[in-house]
């Protein structure tokens, strides 16, 4: 028996896919490379589903809806009259012919960016033409600028979009008197030592009864940028800013998101304030919305809000603003406390810092630090996005919608299965709650095992997205969430600011936008973080690559930190890189890979690499191509002693963890 979804093809490197379906509540669909036909990652496809006979349901691409991208980036090669593109993404596998004369001026050899004249058809080649070369792969900092193209992303802005935007900004106190004036308020920005766009500022007052008064103050970014404007059709059409490291790729000009929009320290700016009081039972009370105008006191930095936070440590700042944070970080706590109550899931897995030098060639690359800091401003943003939420509700606005959808059921089965074969005793219902999920995070927590865990429970989840239908947020345990206090950076959050201005200050006008185009640009906006955060993953694995190609035959401690049929990924100790082991570059034995409990077995010495295990590795390759540093084994393996009784203790040491 079959059936036929429509949905979102995602090849991975081994050359299967997953179809995600268009339709909410269906699990994705695992396609086999022999049925992924003419499709290309990220295409919309009609896919025939069977189910075997193992109970397991498989998918056959049967029609290709609407194709994802029209360029690709590649190495050309030219022999003879023969003109061909070998794709550089390892989820493209094709090649592309070059007719004589589409060339572009390029040479053999050359990295080249193609623009898609005609996809496959029963099995042809895709043909294109060449509309950008990027001389040879060097291996540096050209590697970044064949990124930036293979994304479409976009450095510079059309120049009738930047006389917009400079004319926007020259209107600024235009309606200053309309507002309701805070700056005497100690507002502050908490942000990264490099951040240069600042969307909120914060202030906050205890209370006699130990509640507290939060005021979240957002970028009015929706006062400069007018509907229908070729300001707001670019923003729209990028839909997000994208984080390089060392560079942003900005959503809008830089002197809307760096100038006149960001909240900078002693300048008075527009906001859109959120303010509500919060007890010290978490629960929100007293919620308004209003504009605003402020003045931010202090440029703080995570650093410094950490150090005094924590510490009580002399930051230089007054004992106005020390109140506001100690109050602030009051409210966090509390709320905090009700997030975990109900459930929110918090993953905590480490993201990695680029460390650049004056030339933005890579020095080093660490686990970012995440203080607390970081958790309160993460919190209150939680808590003002959810009361912007639940009010568009409660007045029956229309609304994007930030969701996330209950996990599928199969892909959690396989989950459980792992957390068993490692040695964990944990369970769960068919159809858990976010709670169950959230309680299995904390208790892996401080395991060799946890990153891994934390990754395949992730994986088993759906992924966030914005849609105009509210099904709520299962990850942050919310029944009613969307973003609203990053716009400068994110155009979802610029709708909201319209949606919500909407019913404040208009007549309460129901045709603002239709639900059509709500859902259009709610669909392009989720394609378009996706886009961003491959991007962003991307030129992470490429600045690692360029730190480690002078390190080849270099050896480094390491721990292993993923294990596939591929072989071990290993973590170096030193940076925070991750590099592949292949199972056919261990020496001295002949491993299996087990699926069940994520570990390699040497048939030969019965040695077993697992998750966590130490191991020393030496630098072997770097293949810019497939985006992988390759390692090799310092020394060879030998045989261990005693090694079933060692297996037996370890497992019962776990086993017997778990029941404490």
């Amino acid at each position: 028996m079959s059936e036929t979804i429509i949905g979102r093809l995602d090849v991975t490197f081994e050359g299967y896919g997953f179809v995600t379906p268009n339709t909410r509540g269906i699990p994705d669909v695992f396609i086999p490379a022999q049925k992924v036909g003419d499709a290309l990652h990220g295409d919309i496809v009609e896919v025939r589903v069977m189910t075997g006979r193992n109970g397991k349901r498989e998918g056959s691409v049967v029609d290709i809806v609407e194709r994802g991208t029209d360029r690709l980036i590649g190495r050309l090669e030219i022999s003879g009259r023969s003109y061909v593109v070998i794709t550089d993404d390892f989820r493209v596998r094709k090649v592309v012919v070059i007719p004589k004369g589409k060339e572009g001026g390029a040479r053999h050899g050359d990295i080249v960016l193609v623009r898609i004249t005609e996809y496959p058809r029963f099995g042809s080649p895709i043909k294109g033409e060449v509309i950008r070369s990027f001389g040879r792969r060097r291996g540096d900092s050209n590697e970044i600028e064949i990124l930036i193209a293979k994304y479409g992303l976009e450095r510079e802005f059309p120049p009738e979009v930047m006389r917009e935007a400079e004319e926007a900004a020259r209107r600024f106190m235009d309606a200053a008197h309309t507002r309701l004036d805070l700056t005497r308020y100690p507002f502050v920005t908490i942000d990264g030592e490099d951040a240069k766009d600042f969307d909120d500022a914060v202030f906050g007052r205890m209370r006699e009864d130990g509640s507290v008064e939060v005021f979240v103050s957002i970028a009015d970014v929706s006062w400069f940028v007018r509907k229908g404007s070729r300001l707001d059709e670019e923003a729209k059409r990028r839909g997000t800013s994208v984080y390089l490291p060392g560079e942003c790729i900005p959503m809008l000009p830089p002197v809307l998101s760096n100038g006149i929009c960001s909240l900078n320290p002693g300048e008075e700016r527009f906001c859109f304030t959120v303010e509500f009081v919060i007890g010290k039972d978490g629960k929100r009370r007293s919620n308004k919305f209003y504009r605003s105008i402020i003045k931010s006191a202090y440029r703080m930095t995570y650093t410094e809000a950490n150090e005094y936070l924590t510490n009580k440590k002399e930051i230089g700042v007054s004992s106005e603003i020390r109140e506001s944070l100690d109050a602030l970080n009051a409210a966090a706590l509390y709320f905090r406390n009700l997030r975990e109550r109900r459930g929110s899931i918090d993953f905590d897995l480490p993201e990695p810092d680029v460390i650049l030098d004056m030339m933005d060639r890579p020095i080093s690359i660490v686990k970012a630090e995440r203080n607390i800091a970081h958790m309160l401003i993460e919190d209150l943003m939680i808590a003002a996005n959810e009361a912007v939420a639940e009010f568009l509700v409660q007045q029956r606005s229309p609304c994007i919608f930030r969701v996330h959808d209950r996990p599928d059921p199969e892909k959690l089965f396989e989950f459980k299965t792992i957390l068993k074969n490692l040695g964990f005793h944990a369970t769960f219902s068919h159809t858990p709650s976010p709670k169950e999920l959230a309680d299995i995070v904390k208790r892996v927590k401080g395991h060799p095992e946890e990153r891994l865990l934390n990754t395949l429970l992730l994986r088993s989840l759906a992924q966030a997205e914005y849609d105009t239908k509210n099904i709520g947020h299962f990850g942050l345990a919310s029944r009613c969430y969307c973003h609203f206090t990053s716009p400068i950076r994110r155009y979802p959050d610029l709708m909201v600011h319209r949606l919500l201005s909407n019913i404040i200050y208009s007549e309460r006008s129901r045709d603002i936008y239709s639900e059509t185009t709500l859902k259009e640009i709610a669909s392009h906006s989720s394609r378009m973080e996706r886009n961003a955060m491959e991007a962003e993953r991307e030129a992470i694995k490429l600045y690692s690559m360029m730190l480690m190609k002078d390190k080849i035959g270099e050896v480094y401690d390491g721990f292993v930190s993923h294990i596939s049929k591929k072989g071990a990924f290993v973590e170096l100790v030193d940076f925070f890189i991750e590099g592949l082991l292949p199972i056919e570059g261990i020496e001295g034995d002949f491993f299996r890979f087990s699926s069940s409990d994520f570990s390699l077995t040497g048939r030969r010495t019965g040695t077993k690499i697992k998750i966590g295990s130490r191991i020393k590795v030496v630098v072997k390759d770097i293949s810019l191509e497939e985006k992988m540093i390759y390692f090799g084994m310092a020394s060879p393996l030998t045989k261990p002693h005693k090694q079933q009784h060692h297996r037996r203790n370890q497992k019962s040491r776990r086993r017997k963890r778990w029941k404490t």
